[in-house]
């Protein structure tokens, strides 16, 4: 399966620095257009004020969840 190369070419800005607003996944450390699918679970705990106090995930062991979609650092043309 192939990503969208609209989602490849968001990814190259990303990495290269040209877009500020989107950073990486800040779980897998990729880009991809749905939520993480490294993450099994999120438990997110908000105070009454409604700030994020804590975050815990539970993470897919390694090998056991989906690459595909998944853009890292290391695009190259070659990959088209």
């Amino acid at each position: 399966m192939q990503a969208p190369g609209h989602l490849r070419e968001q990814a190259r800005a990303i990495f290269s620095g040209e877009d500020k607003e989107h950073p990486p996944c800040q779980d897998c450390g990729g880009v991809h257009a749905r939520a993480c699918p490294r993450i099994r679970s999120v438990h997110t705990m908000i105070n009454d004020q409604g700030i994020v106090v804590s975050r815990e995930v539970t993470y897919w062991p390694p090998g056991q969840w989906e690459h595909h979609c998944i853009f890292w650092d290391d695009i190259n043309d070659a990959d088209d």
